[in-house]
């Protein structure tokens, strides 16, 4: 296994390097020095004024039903490339690093870079997990009784480079690989024997597609107006070293309205579908920290998740406000199969605490009430 896993690792080094190589802009433009998202988790927007080399570190300290209380630490380097205008949007090197009172781990780097006035933005993620989790089966009517626990090691690697095209939309290709190993499972339960679950010991998925964004938000942690739209369509095959060939699309749409004295309606909808030969922990889901709080992250899976939710922001006193949420959610295998009778509501209440007042960073306390009461302490708002 461990040779197996460099042999991975070897081909993860080099489908990224490929898709730098085919997403890199003309020789004209400012060449990064290194090679998305999340969280999720970025910098934001908002054009900064700070000289080149500026830094943030802090100690993270959260809870959630998946990990448990966690601790450790996250930083972020913020500079400008050589020749940029200090006007134009920061590029930044975002770094995670947190343990679990559930031995997980989570290493996890995203550089971004901003370069030819912001013609071009090139936004990465790599990250090794290794992760607690649970599994259901597939379906939006599974039982609680079906639950099983396994650990498993992922390594992850996301490359896009996105064109602006003025006045808040981007376009541009988009690679993301993956490998997932499994350690620890129950044995005589369905990852065990059902020779349905795909990728139930190990897989490795790699996709080449597209991204659209649309963002007119005044601000990326806790936005107060404006829109965000980002449509995905990607292609994972075996042809570029894969374990699995299938189709993933996501839309994410959110927008904010300021209502009165300083609160906020923020409201979201997402959609995610995958075609069939999909691994069992590529599949659409319902949970988590950000999307239907109060559901565990994966407790519902299958081919299409959809999910509206909407989050009321009142800021109380100082730096501390206050939030109230709820959602609806399903997953199904088809389109058709989405009925009224299977929404998975949830919802709940929090506690915010501005924590970096220019950049508008939060400190959140969620209670969410769905499958089960879950609580969750991070940073930065939900969407």
């Amino acid at each position: 296994m461990l040779r197996r896993a460099r042999s991975t690792g070897a081909r993860i080094a080099w489908a990224v390097a490929l898709a730098c190589g085919l997403v890199a802009p003309s020789a004209r433009a400012q060449q990064p020095k290194s090679a998305q998202q999340t969280v999720d988790k970025q910098v934001d927007p908002v054009r900064e004024d700070k000289a080149a080399g500026d830094w943030i570190a802090l100690p993270v300290l959260y809870y959630s039903p998946e990990t448990l209380l966690a601790g450790g630490a996250v930083g972020i380097y913020y500079f400008r490339l050589p020749g940029s205008d200090k006007e134009t949007r920061a590029s930044n090197i975002k770094g995670d690093f947190i343990y679990t009172m559930r031995q997980q781990f989570l290493a996890q780097m995203s550089p971004q870079f901003y370069f030819d006035d912001e013609k071009y933005f090139l936004d990465t993620d790599f990250s090794y997990v290794r992760f607690f989790d649970r599994y259901w089966g597939v379906g939006n009517n599974t039982p609680d009784s079906a639950q099983e626990e396994y650990t498993s090691d992922t390594i992850r690697g996301r490359v896009g480079l996105l064109r602006r095209l003025p006045p808040y939309a981007n376009f541009g290709p988009r690679l993301h690989v993956e490998e997932f190993t499994l350690r620890e499972f129950e044995r005589g339960k369905l990852i065990d024997t059902d020779p349905t679950v795909i990728g139930a010991r190990e897989s490795l998925i790699t996709g080449f597609g597209v991204e659209f964004q649309y963002d007119s938000r005044d601000n990326y942690f806790s936005a107060t107006t404006g829109s965000y739209v980002s449509a995905q369509a990607l292609v994972f095959t075996r042809t570029l070293g894969g374990t699995a060939t299938y189709l993933r699309y996501t839309l994410d749409a959110r927008r904010f309205f300021p209502t009165w004295r300083g609160q906020v309606l923020a409201i979201q909808g997402y959609f995610n579908a995958v075609t069939s030969g999909v691994p069992f922990t590529s599949l659409a889901q319902l949970g988590g920290i950000n999307l239907s709080r109060g559901i565990f992250d994966g407790r519902y899976r299958d081919l299409l998740a959809a999910v509206v939710q909407a989050e009321y922001r009142v800021p109380i006193y100082w730096r501390f406000g206050v939030v109230g949420f709820a959602a609806l959610g399903e997953v199904s295998s088809s389109l058709t199969g989405f009925t009224f009778k299977g929404i998975h509501p949830s919802g709940g209440g929090g506690v915010r605490f501005l924590l970096k007042e220019d950049e508008r960073i939060f400190l959140r306390a969620d209670v969410g009430f769905g499958s089960a009461a879950s609580f969750y302490f991070t940073a930065n708002e939900a969407f």
